[in-house]
């Protein structure tokens, strides 16, 4: 019992320092997601920005720009940045190849929908920021000369300043990850010592038990033994006893088998002083 309590003494110790380890972890866990949350936080309004610019987006919009035989300038500037975004196109930027992009509208929607914002190339980034810079390039700017080129301007924009606010997240977020695996895996370590303490504490239990019920049985056991030892002495006493009124009685059986046989002669002889 006591090795098996100093095991079990020293499985709660490994438990207690996992928990501790968990612990630690978890918070620290807790503490850098808090900080990548309120980063990210603040590239959400451009993404919701960006959505609703897509959103705002129609199938005729894109039809009527595309149907332009020459569009205004800042028209085709602001196709431009979106084939370097969507499309990553380094040359092939003019209208005609806006126009292809565009032949087929709800394609192209979808297309636009679907764009992850998370992974652009840097430079792609350096290639749209100098279209970025120009003084028209904004919805208001736009929203005069094309109701669909105003929207992918806007989107344009919003795509961009979300992707470099997530580009600054993005390792406190990998950070993020990797920390709350490590609490993952404490934790999955710490089910496995808190098993082995429960078996350890269980196996003492059973010990414990197991000691108690033979030292209440060899209690039983001696106390059984004592009774009959006294019974025993009790008894001897009576032998004893006994054995000294058997001499006595044995005595005077003796002495009156001896008298009986003088007792006719002494009758007689009584008799004959009395007659």
């Amino acid at each position: 019992v006591t090795v098996a309590s100093e095991k079990a003494a020293t499985e709660k110790a490994v438990a207690d320092e996992e928990a501790t380890k968990t612990n630690a972890l978890a918070e620290e866990a807790s503490k850098i997601k808090a900080q990548a949350d309120g980063e990210l936080a603040e590239a959400m309004p451009a993404m919701e920005a960006a959505k609703e610019a897509v959103d705002c987006l129609t199938k005729p919009a894109i039809t009527e720009l595309k149907a332009l035989g020459k569009p205004p300038p800042d028209c085709v500037e602001v196709t431009k940045a979106v084939m370097i975004l969507l499309r990553n196109e380094r040359k092939n930027l003019d209208w005609k190849a806006a126009q292809k992009m565009m032949n087929n509208p709800q394609a192209f929607l979808e297309e636009v929908m679907s764009f992850n914002a998370n992974e652009i190339p840097d430079w792609v980034l350096d290639m749209i920021d100098p279209i970025l810079q120009k003084e028209f390039f904004n919805y208001n700017s736009m929203k005069s000369k094309s109701t669909a080129a105003a929207y992918l301007c806007n989107w344009v924009v919003n795509i961009v300043k979300y992707n470099r606010i997530y580009v600054k997240v993005a390792p406190l977020m990998e950070k993020v990850a990797e920390s709350t695996k490590q609490k993952e895996d404490a934790e999955a370590a710490l089910v496995v010592v808190l098993a082995r303490v429960k078996t350890v504490e269980e196996k003492v239990a059973k010990l414990e038990k197991t000691l108690s019920d033979a030292v209440r049985e060899k209690e039983q056991t001696e106390a059984e033994a004592n009774a009959c030892l006294a019974k025993l002495e009790l008894a001897q006493r009576l032998v004893d006893g006994l054995a000294d009124e058997y001499a006595r009685w044995t005595q005077t059986v003796k002495e009156l088998k001896e008298k009986s046989l003088t007792l006719i002669g002494d009758s007689m002889l009584a008799s004959a002083f009395v007659g």
